[in-house]
């Protein structure tokens, strides 16, 4: 009964939506119904997804330009309003973490380890939002996720009230100038390796996990790699004592101490990193250490 009641959703949201392709998108819709109301993956369901493929669609260097709008709007509102209405009707959780994995892979967003990892980290979130908020929907979330599309404008806005600007001059007290030293988005890797394969096809390389490099392919060195790498603590090591041979009276530590593994992070593992890194400037630094958290700090990641 939940996955009809699902199904008549769906087959709603479809049905308002718009896109050049029709055929291709009620074969989609179509395959993405049977999935949906019988549990199995239809045999054309694989095929149909290829046409709204989006590889590494959310990695920063991607190339936006090669997605088409309508496509992209129009995927994200069918699923995100699907999985909205399956946490509503009470869906197994584990059910539903399984068919957005089986969507994130067949449409190349990432890999099967990547979508695992990310998908696990957030759906209980998304739950909980789904389950508590009716006003949340696939126009919320595809227009906040998707801005650079504008699937959809109207996302919300607030006002800021700001202070009359004055124009009174502040006292210096003591010296008129100082220096200091900024440190920012270190992104720790304390799973760096030496010699993995330096163009992995992962968001994150040169990974313990990972695999070496074929005759002819760049390894990753010592220091890092500037591709697609993190920095490993010898380099930090490294960054803090060339500092020390300059002078200054302040060090801004701003944020993103964490490493861009954001599919496989944990509290633990993301408190070890903080510690690990305000120990090291705690044990070098004799002057003040301001310190600020990024958005890579937080698990998971942005939250």
């Amino acid at each position: 009964m939940l996955r009809i009641c699902v199904f008549v959703t769906l087959l709603c949201i479809s049905c308002n939506a718009a896109i050049n392709d029709e055929a291709t998108f009620f074969t989609l819709k179509s395959a993405l119904e049977q999935y949906l109301v019988t549990g199995l993956k239809p045999q054309n369901l694989s095929a149909a997804l290829q046409d709204y493929e989006l590889p590494h669609f959310f990695r920063h260097h991607t190339d936006f330009s090669l997605f088409k709008r309508d496509k992209v709007c129009l995927m994200c509102d069918v699923l995100a309003n699907l999985l909205i209405a399956q946490f509503r009707a009470g869906f197994n959780q584990e059910a539903i973490l399984g068919e957005v994995v089986f969507i994130c892979t067949y449409l190349k967003i990432e890999d099967q380890s990547v979508c695992d990892g990310f998908v696990e980290e957030n759906l209980n979130i998304f739950a909980y939002i789904a389950e508590t908020n009716k006003k949340f929907n696939a126009k919320k979330i595809c227009g906040l996720l998707l801005q650079k599309y504008n699937c959809y404008s109207d996302t919300g806005s607030w006002k800021i009230d700001l202070p009359p600007r004055g124009h009174t001059k502040k006292k210096v007290i003591g010296p008129e100038t100082f220096n200091i030293l900024q440190i920012t988005d270190i992104h720790l890797d304390p799973r760096y390796t030496e010699g993995k394969k330096a163009d992995c096809g992962e968001p994150l390389c040169c990974q313990d996990d990972q695999d070496t490099p074929t005759p002819g392919e760049k390894p990753c060195g010592y220091w890092s790699e500037y591709r697609n790498a993190d920095t490993p603590i010898h380099l930090l090591e490294e960054v803090i004592a060339q500092s020390k041979t300059h002078n200054f009276d302040y060090v801004y530590m701003t944020g993103d101490l964490v490493s861009h593994r954001v599919w496989a992070t944990s509290i633990e593992g993301n408190k070890e990193t903080i510690t690990r890194t305000y120990g090291l400037f705690l044990k070098n630094y004799n002057v003040p250490v301001f310190p600020i958290l990024g958005n890579h700090e937080p698990h998971p990641v942005n939250q």
